[in-house]
């Protein structure tokens, strides 16, 4: 821990290869810092492997860190991770994972953020394919068109994205202010997108909340019955996107007049005429 903006570091609990668990989770109990109130400090999680011997497995993990009994305000950033090397240190503060309260936004300028979660993992491994390319598309194009509106849009921060846990997502998400949160489903983050969905529903009613991507049709039994999200768009989506949109923040109602779109009704989503092909 620090209390000098990380220009010397506190051990306030470490666990040593000399002492042992055969437990996979070792817990360190609570660690109280009422020493320490009133001043701003940064946390960090430190690993040495010492040598360069049998350093080829999953290593660390940290999981179930709560801060308890304090407020928070302002923005924070996340730290970058040390890439590994033989006999280094890895050394994160305020580490990309599902640490609640860690990982603090202030209020963010964009509107709307778009977010395509990865492929499950297994193990502490890097993420390789998932590029948001559909996202960038749909962005490309409403800037496109979109060259003199106030409505800003981006692409949720990579790292989170794809290393970010639930809570340490939806967190940044709700913190950030967004009007309008859109993802992007395939069948490997069909289940996590809609469990996200409906936890930044529960935190900012208000937020509209769109789905897009290959899992978005009329026969997909899931997305119909969970009914959290509030737009639909099918089939190729970049106009469709545009104007819904549009549509959304200029608050005129049309958006059930757009084709390739969905919509959440009392009864359930009603589906318009899809977007003609672009080729047509």
């Amino acid at each position: 821990m620090s209390i000098n903006g990380g220009k010397t570091w506190e051990v306030i609990w470490y666990k040593s290869s000399d002492d042992t668990s055969p437990d996979i989770w070792i817990s360190s109990g609570n660690i109280f810092l009422t020493d320490y109130a009133g001043s701003n400090i940064r946390l960090r999680f430190s690993f040495n492997s010492y040598d360069d011997w049998d350093n080829d497995y999953v290593g660390w993990l940290i999981d179930d860190l709560t801060i308890t009994n304090v407020e928070i305000s302002g923005p924070c950033k996340s730290g970058t991770p040390i890439p590994y090397q033989a006999n280094s240190v890895w050394d994160f503060w305020s580490p990309f994972l599902a640490l609640p309260l860690l990982w603090v936004y202030g209020k963010s300028s964009d509107e709307i953020v778009l977010l395509q979660l990865p492929v499950p993992r297994y193990a502490a491994e890097p993420v390789h394919e998932n590029d948001p390319l559909a996202a960038g598309y749909l962005i490309g194009y409403f800037l496109e068109l979109a060259k003199d509106t106030s409505i800003s849009i981006s692409i949720l921060d990579r790292k989170l994205n794809d290393y970010g846990g639930d809570q340490a997502i939806i967190d940044a998400i709700c913190r950030g202010g967004y009007d309008v949160v859109c993802f992007t489903l395939y069948l490997w983050n069909l289940t996590r997108s809609i469990y996200l969905a409906k936890e930044i529903k529960k935190l900012n009613p208000e937020t509209t909340i769109i789905a897009g991507g290959p899992e978005v049709t009329q026969d997909n039994v899931l997305l119909s019955n969970v009914r959290i999200f509030d737009y639909l768009v099918f089939g190729e989506g970049e106009e469709t996107f545009y104007h819904l949109v549009t549509s959304i923040f200029r608050n005129n109602h049309t958006a059930s007049q757009i084709q390739g779109t969905a919509i959440l009704t009392e009864t359930g989503y009603y589906f318009s005429h899809p977007q003609p092909h672009s080729s047509s």
